[in-house]
């Protein structure tokens, strides 16, 4: 027989009616001899009689994110950089799917980080390619409700059936906890430009001379 958990309940999966009539014989030619069913008296803890190993039954936990950091170095970025994205969850979770974390960029323009890793842990990684025009002082993602799935998508509890759905509320976006509070990322689309020209070899050359010119 299974045990199967189900959220706020768990039940016992037997043998449909078709099967064979519920009897456990001794094994033999002509089985006759009926097996004694009676069950070891069960331990304080769990359901196994090894004191070191017991089985825990939750159906009432959902994972929920803990916050969001980058293990990226805080810094400005510029067009073609990358930026590591983490959200940490307070229970393991699997991926169906390419779920997206979307980042507020300033004047109106978002980006994208997708995902990348981590299915079955704590922590979902995903990846940030700085776009042009994507320009922000402090990078951060849109509001609460930007960890998106895609249609069929789903981000669940890890078990071996997975069934309960994770609750993906990010935190407020500059509050404890969001990437924002966690990091110092700066994404700076400027291009590079000469704020002078000097020369560390001053007074009169003549010809042959090498004169090292300095553009800052």
């Amino acid at each position: 027989m299974t045990y199967v958990c189900l959220p706020g309940k768990c039940h016992l999966q037997t043998p449909s009616s078709n099967a064979a009539p519920n009897a456990v014989l001794r094994k033999s030619s002509h089985p006759s001899i009926h097996a004694d069913l009676n069950l070891p008296v069960p331990p304080l803890h769990g359901v196994s009689m090894n004191s070191s190993y017991h089985i825990i039954v939750q159906t009432g936990i959902i994972p929920e994110v803990v916050n969001v950091t980058t293990p990226t170095v805080d810094g400005a970025y510029a067009p073609g950089d990358t930026v590591e994205i983490r959200v940490h969850f307070d229970e393991a979770v699997v991926v169906n799917g390419s779920p997206c974390l979307k980042l507020s960029e300033g004047q109106g323009l978002q980006g994208a980080a997708w995902f990348i890793g981590g299915s079955g842990t704590k922590t979902l990684v995903f990846l940030y390619r700085v776009e042009k025009d994507h320009r922000t002082r402090r990078l951060d993602y849109v509001d609460r409700h930007s960890l998106e799935l895609g249609l069929g998508e789903w981000i669940k509890q890890k078990s071996t059936h997975p069934y309960t759905n994770a609750n993906l509320l990010l935190p407020v976006p500059r509050s404890a906890g969001s990437l924002s509070a966690t990091s110092a990322i700066e994404i700076d689309p400027g291009s590079p430009y000469i704020l002078s020209v000097t020369s560390t070899n001053s007074g009169l050359h003549h010809v042959g001379d090498v004169v090292r010119i300095l553009l800052l």
